[in-house]
């Protein structure tokens, strides 16, 4: 079981569901079935059992599943032991827990610089 200690769970897709389309949700998700579409939230979270078809977009993410696209987590992403990632990644933080598995490309996720124009009177 994953904890979650930031985030509140908002939205949930149980082992013996499926969804197809686009999931946009404030908060956070945790996904234990299979999801053919895009999934943006805050925080995503994906049980040992979830099946992914789509691109995910987050703060947070959490993987102990398996996904087919691409990632971008702004802030951290961890492949758990039972991961598996087939796709790019971009994530200011990656971990990759021994037994994950990740193919595909990553890079750093930088936020773009504030450019602050002062101007003297």
């Amino acid at each position: 079981m994953f904890s979650i200690k930031e985030a509140k769970l908002e939205c949930m897709i149980g082992a013996n569901c499926g969804f197809e389309g686009q999931i946009d949700t404030k908060g956070t998700i945790r996904i234990d079935g299979s999801v053919k579409g895009n999934v943006k939230a805050d925080w995503i979270i994906l049980g040992e059992h979830a099946k992914i078809h789509g691109d995910l977009n987050a703060r947070v993410v959490i993987i102990g599943g398996a996904i087919t696209g691409n990632i971008l987590a702004k802030e951290s992403l961890e492949i758990r032991h039972t991961g598996k990632v087939f796709g790019d990644i971009r994530s200011n933080k990656l971990s990759i827990i021994e037994g994950g598995i990740f193919e595909g490309h990553s890079s750093s996720y930088k936020q773009e610089a504030t450019v602050i124009d002062i101007k003297s009177k």
